[in-house]
């Protein structure tokens, strides 16, 4: 049997082939269900969240500038526990996705553990109290509150992206660390 690539795939799929979208049905469906329903999801929800998934995928391989960086697998499930994790905290609201903001958080992904008698926040709030005080109000504000950077950047008197970027990657370390999950 022959092996698809990744690159194959999404060729597949943006060209509307109807192989590629039942591959990656087969291949990446069962995982982000499995996430879904074990986060206090539906099977319908987990059927919504992967179309929307797919949407996501497809809409930003439009790009011309898109250069997948990791495997096909990885940003597809990226993108859908991004897109769970905005359902739950808007209070399981149907989702309108935005795409910018998805791929976004692609990058500043935090994989979470729902534990049914505590919210997403009461969880992030856990892990970011754990971290230094200047790392407290970076994320805080940046995730809890969605202030964006340039804001934070200026509120906080940082000079330049970079310095607030590499404290924010030294800032999700120290979570990442305290929550034992990454």
């Amino acid at each position: 049997m022959k092996t698809v690539t990744d690159k194959e795939l999404l060729k597949g799929l943006r060209e509307g082939n109807s192989m590629a979208f039942a591959y990656t049905y087969k291949i990446f469906y069962p995982a982000l269900k499995k996430y879904v329903l074990k986060n206090s999801g539906t099977l319908a929800d987990a059927e919504d969240l992967f179309q929307d998934t797919l949407i996501v995928l497809l809409r930003k391989t439009e790009d011309t500038q898109f250069k997948l960086t990791s495997c096909l697998g990885t940003y597809i499930t990226a993108i859908g526990k991004n897109l769970w994790l905005k359902k739950l905290r808007e209070g399981r609201k149907a989702v309108f996705v935005d795409y910018e903001q998805t791929e976004k958080a692609y990058w500043e992904q935090f994989e979470f553990e729902l534990i049914e008698e505590r919210s997403i926040d009461q969880i992030l709030s856990s892990w970011i109290s754990q971290a230094t005080l200047n790392c407290q109000h970076l994320l805080n504000a940046v995730f809890l509150n969605a202030e964006p950077m340039e804001k934070f950047m200026d509120r906080m008197g940082y000079k330049n992206r970079h310095t607030a970027d590499n404290l924010k990657y030294k800032c999700l370390q120290q979570v990442r660390r305290h929550a034992g999950t990454f």
